[in-house]
């Protein structure tokens, strides 16, 4: 499927890209929009194209650049499919109504950093929606300050920011990085390692892979994890991102193995200096010896052992990405919504269920003893399966 959509800058300073012709356009301007800057997996144009092909669903791939289509100044680069919008509150996942959505993946609003470019996405966003054929475009995990140059008013944020933790490692080897932890907590790191007598695994095959993906799913179901959708579940576009990153030299899974059995693992993908951590999890059943962060540890030391500079924890805040982050930025959806009957409701329901969530948090109804007495009866669950 082969289809654009061009209109004068005069009018509308935007070409919108479908289909096959949108895989067409992200390699073209990928060089310069993206290889420039930072680079994030959601559009690596390998994964950008296996998400769309891999998914069992009806998700489309959007691009859209600003101003001259062979020189543009700026991307927008998404998938179009028709959903449930659903919010959380706490493990408890909330379906809303359905809608026709672009979702903006995460890195997919770039610009030359001129104040052109910034001008004409002003321009172009509030009439969105209505562009690319949706009721609502939503902008997943937009920084602040990037929502305020570019988005200022015309789109609406849902929930409270969400952390995106980073770690950094210090310049020259391991050792460095190494000492930065304190003497106890090298001190119980190792012997942790020496009573668990574990065996750890770095992967990056197509054979690895195989034997990578049994081992996850098995720690992910003792897991608390399995329950809510975390951890590494397999799925047709879960596949065909893992095989795709392989393929590329991208892929990295850690294992961690006792008494032959798998107990922990991490597994991501490495673009340039940079680690993205994608999915862990680890078998509660050792807890005591703290498996999860022991091969955490071995993790940062295989991957700076290759030339890693920083790991890209993702989002969320939990106790490790806390206890083993260096950096700490806030990200927050973003919507617009089109001026039509559907797009109102969505935008009602949205406001309705996150004013809930966001009172539950302030009463401290999901407070942290809460969590842990949930993630205990998912786990008795997860075992007992």
């Amino acid at each position: 499927m082969l289809r654009s959509s061009n209109q004068s800058s005069r009018e509308l300073p935007a070409t919108v890209f479908f289909g096959s012709a949108a895989f067409t356009a992200l390699h073209r301007v990928w060089p310069a929009l993206v290889l420039a800057t930072e680079r994030v997996p959601n559009i690596e144009p390998a994964l950008f194209r296996a998400t769309a092909e891999g998914s069992n669903e009806e998700l489309e791939p959007v691009i859209v650049l600003l101003g001259d289509p062979t020189n543009p100044c700026g991307m927008i680069a998404g998938r179009r499919s028709r959903r449930a919008l659903e919010t959380r509150i706490g493990y408890l996942r909330l379906a809303g109504p359905m809608v026709r959505c672009l979702d903006v993946v995460y890195g997919g609003l770039r610009t030359d950093g001129s104040r052109e470019s910034d001008r004409l996405l002003q321009a172009v966003l509030p009439s969105l929606p209505e562009r690319v054929g949706t009721d609502v475009v939503s902008f997943n995990h937009l920084p602040e300050t990037l929502r305020q140059r570019w988005l200022p008013g015309a789109a609406q944020g849902h929930g409270t920011p969400n952390a995106h933790w980073h770690f950094d490692f210090e310049p020259g080897d391991w050792e460095q990085t190494w000492q930065r932890f304190s003497k106890k907590h090298r001190y119980n790191l190792r012997r942790a390692r020496r009573q668990l007598d574990g065996t750890i695994s770095a992967l990056s095959t197509r054979r690895d892979l195989d034997t990578f993906r049994g081992a996850a799913e098995s720690v992910t179901q003792a897991s608390w994890l399995g329950a809510v959708g975390g951890g590494f579940q397999r799925s047709a576009v879960r596949d065909a991102l893992d095989e795709a990153a392989t393929d590329a030299g991208q892929w990295r899974g850690f294992l961690l193995h006792a008494n032959d059995q798998p107990i922990a693992f991490h597994c991501g993908v490495r673009l340039g200096p940079v680690f993205h951590l994608q999915a862990t999890a680890f078998d509660p059943a050792h807890a005591e010896a703290s498996p999860g962060q022991m091969l955490l540890v071995e993790m940062m030391q295989s991957l700076r052992g290759e030339g890693v500079e920083s790991i890209d924890y993702g989002f969320g805040d939990a106790p490790y990405k806390q206890r083993y982050g260096t950096r700490r930025d806030e990200e927050r959806t973003w919507q617009i919504y089109r001026p039509a009957a559907r797009a109102r409701i969505a935008r009602w329901w949205m406001t309705a269920t996150e004013t809930t969530r966001h009172q539950a948090q302030r009463s401290h109804f999901i407070t942290d003893r809460v969590r842990r007495a949930w993630r205990r009866r998912l786990e008795r669950g997860g075992r007992a399966a």
